[in-house]
């Protein structure tokens, strides 16, 4: 058992996890199903999961993100999703409910001390791949990531950075197709200043508070009117939302220079003298 603050299998993580996630706005964000039911959807975003104590709740060793359904789909089959790690590779999964209402899991129990107490309980890979219409919940994985090797560089407590493979089918944990999502933790420190919020922005409560013309979980992606502005030539005005130009530049983008006035010319010719 890993003393406070020390996660992973050999409590080797110092570090306390990444508490929210949000895709590089670089990529493209996940993208969800069609079913049965319909398109199902699937976040790009996502919180740390605790539990009534404030506790996070872990599975391998490793925290559980997790993005509820908003209230007006509690009647949907997909009650959350969820980033859970499975020992060697984490995962990104719907957690769908099995003919029930999410809001009668149980009695006075809400949707998220249900979903905990189903990680709580959690078997790994063996709950995973069984099918149990008797439990109000279960697992169907979409996306599966790289694998995280233990004592190796790859090797990371939040799923960051990593690449994502589309699983071949809901449920299966056959690697499909690579996508380009990747997922970087949105929460910064003021302690360390705004080195997290990279150039274009600055961290503000626990999170990056980017310059206008930019967006993302660090300030990394640019909005589409600002996008080509040379920024050492000027610089992305909100309010206008274009590009404006420093002195001694033009162009759309600030792309071009003034052309340089020529310096006067002094008098040529013999000078004349009064008698």
């Amino acid at each position: 058992v890993c003393r406070p603050g020390q996660y992973g299998r050999s409590c080797h993580f110092d570090d306390s996890p990444c508490e929210r996630l949000d895709y590089d706005r670089r990529t493209q964000p996940f993208r969800g199903i069609h079913s049965f039911f319909g398109n199902l959807g699937l976040s790009s975003k996502y919180e740390l999961l605790f539990d009534s104590q404030m506790n996070v709740v872990l599975a391998y060793d490793h925290p559980v993100y997790v993005r509820f359904r908003d209230k007006k789909d509690l009647g949907a089959v997909v009650i959350a999703d969820v980033i859970i790690n499975l020992g060697r590779r984490y995962v990104i999964s719907y957690l769908m409910g099995n003919n029930t209402e999410p809001i009668s899991l149980g009695l006075n129990q809400t949707v998220k001390e249900a979903v905990v107490a189903y990680f709580r309980d959690f078997n790994g890979v063996y709950d995973l791949l069984r099918l149990d219409h008797q439990r109000p919940l279960d697992l169907r994985p979409v996306y599966v990531s790289d694998p995280l090797d233990y004592g190796t560089a790859s090797d990371t407590l939040s799923p960051i950075g990593l690449r994502w493979f589309l699983s071949q089918s809901v449920g299966s944990l056959a690697l499909g197709p690579s996508v380009d999502t990747v997922l970087l933790c949105e929460s910064c420190s003021e302690q360390d200043g705004s080195s997290s919020c990279g150039l274009w922005g600055n961290c503000e409560d626990t999170k990056c508070a980017c310059d206008p013309g930019f967006n993302g979980p660090q300030c990394e992606g640019v909005e589409s009117w600002c996008s080509g502005c040379s920024l050492s030539n000027g610089y992305c005005n909100g309010t206008l939302q274009q590009c404006v130009c420093f002195d001694g530049f033009e162009g759309d983008k600030c792309e071009d220079s003034l052309p340089t006035a020529a310096p006067a010319a002094f008098p040529t010719g013999t000078p004349t003298t009064r008698t």
